[in-house]
C-alpha cells in the first residue's frame, strides 16, 4: 500500500524521469496492491503526467490487479447546484 498526494507521486516521477530511474519506480509502484492519491485532480493535468500515472509496469508473476483510490475535498458549502 502507499499513499500519496498526486502533486508528490508527480514530482518523483517527474524527478525519476531525469535521473533514468523511471522504469525502476514503474517496478515498485506494479509491486503494490494498493495506491491511494490524495488530492487526486486538484490541478490539471499534463498529457504526459497523464500518462506516467497511468503507466503499466511489469505485472509480478500472480498479480491479480491492484486497487487505485482517491482522496478529494469536497466543500459542500461552495457547491452552487
Amino acid at each position: 500500500m502507499r499513499y500519496d498526494r498526486t502533486s508528490r507521486l508527480l514530482h518523483e516521477i517527474m524527478l525519476s524521469h531525469a535521473d533514468g530511474s523511471f522504469p525502476k519506480l514503474l517496478r515498485t509502484l506494479a509491486r503494490l496492491k494498493l495506491m491511494i492519491f490524495d488530492d487526486w485532480l486538484r490541478d490539471p493535468l499534463t498529457l504526459a503526467q497523464a500518462r506516467d500515472l497511468l503507466a503499466e509496469g511489469p505485472a509480478p508473476a500472480g498479480d491479480t490487479g491492484r486497487s487505485l483510490w482517491s482522496l478529494l475535498y469536497y466543500d459542500r458549502h461552495s457547491d452552487p447546484g
